[in-house]
């Protein structure tokens, strides 16, 4: 119905924002959904996880 028509629309303008931004959302919280993502190379959950946490990403690291 409209309901439906509507979210759809607004999910598809956020997501045509987003690809204009050239950004990637933020990772998920749930990371039980991470090891199967198709985004998992690019958005590196992990790393991002560990650097909001204060850790510092070692150069020489190739998994930080």
């Amino acid at each position: 119905g409209p309901v439906l028509r509507e979210r759809f629309v607004v999910a598809t303008q956020s997501v045509r924002a987003m690809l204009a931004a050239g950004r990637l959302p933020p990772p998920t919280e749930d990371v039980r959904r991470c090891p199967r993502c198709s985004m998992h190379g690019r958005c590196q959950p992990e790393a991002v996880r560990r650097m909001a946490a204060g850790a510092v990403p070692d150069a020489f690291d190739p998994e930080a």
